[in-house]
């Protein structure tokens, strides 16, 4: 099930052991791959020093499998796709004289199947609990005490059971709330527009929420957001490089006091972070960020907002 967590859980769980390993990498997936750009993705992450322009694919395997020889690893494959992959790559791995560990994340059951032995985790929706503080640590991120006043309390249990207990959906809806006055009225203006869109029943059930969040989007900034979207599947985007292209495109304008177009850029893509629109990848030393992305199911529906306008026509 797209959006129940599953990068989210494994991100977590390799930052905190990784430094065990002597060797770790982490490949996000397309549905689309080249078995060969994909061995010189894992070199690269592994740090395996070979000439990936000019060797071939037999010669890269055997590199790989050569560096991890006798060495503790752990390789993330997140959201694989392909029944295939398995079965495709598993021989550039050593079985003898070393520990390691290959950890897969997918939607699809299939993929499994291709793995002998492997132990699996199934992840669910959140319970209702785990529901409600994923929502208020968002819709109240700026409150001492997080907590819902009592007016809105039932406003929120509302928008949560729209939610179907999906973090993806929780966190967008609840940072889009964050950005709203709160009020009852406010409040509810949102809560409607999200019924109409389930009336129009043109979008899954599950994604309805994030379309809401998409809407909500002033002009200039969806436009710098729906620019991101054209980027590949997975694209890691480095902070410097997509501002110098908004303000290239045109998308930023001088319209905040004495702000200059890089610091009114910056402030636009902190504001569709904290609406959980673009994950962090990274940050700096200081915690400014470095690096993001955008999750496939909020870029699907980005791209189809984005054909609707005729967007980067």
């Amino acid at each position: 099930m797209p959006g129940v967590g599953k990068t989210t859980l494994v991100d977590h769980v390799y930052d905190t052991v990784k430094e065990d390993f002597d060797a770790a990498a982490w490949v996000t997936m397309s549905e689309s791959y080249r078995i060969e750009d994909l061995l010189k993705k894992i070199a690269a992450q592994f740090g395996v020093t070979v000439d990936v322009a000019n060797i071939e694919m037999r010669g890269l395997a055997k590199s790989i499998h050569n560096y991890l020889q006798g060495k503790k690893y752990i390789l993330i494959l997140d959201d694989v796709w392909a029944e295939r992959l398995w079965p495709e790559i598993r021989d550039i791995f050593p079985i003898s004289n070393c520990t390691g560990r290959v950890v897969m994340t997918s939607r699809k059951q299939a993929v499994l199947a291709t793995r002998e032995s492997a132990y699996a985790i199934h992840l669910e929706p959140l319970q209702a609990h785990h529901s409600w503080v994923l929502f208020c640590k968002g819709a109240f991120w700026n409150a001492d005490d997080k907590k819902c006043p009592l007016e809105l309390r039932l406003l929120a249990r509302k928008f949560i059971a729209k939610c179907d207990g999906l973090p993806i959906d929780i966190a967008c809806i609840g940072h889009l709330l964050s950005c709203k006055p709160q009020t009852s009225a406010e409040w509810e203006d949102v809560y409607r527009c999200l019924d109409s869109q389930l009336a129009k029943d043109v979008i899954p059930n599950s994604h309805r929420v994030l379309k809401v969040s998409l809407e909500d989007l002033p002009y200039d900034l969806k436009n710098c957001f729906l620019h991101c979207a054209l980027s590949l599947e997975d694209y890691v985007l480095k902070r410097r490089r997509i501002m110098r292209q908004w303000i290239a495109a045109g998308f930023i304008k001088e319209n905040e006091g004495n702000k200059t177009l890089e610091e009114v850029a910056e402030g636009y893509l902190a504001e569709l972070v904290n609406r959980s629109l673009l994950q962090v990848v990274e940050r700096n030393y200081a915690g400014r960020l470095k690096r993001c992305r955008m999750h496939d199911v909020i870029r699907l529906l980005a791209l189809n907002k984005a054909k609707e306008e005729c967007f980067g026509k």
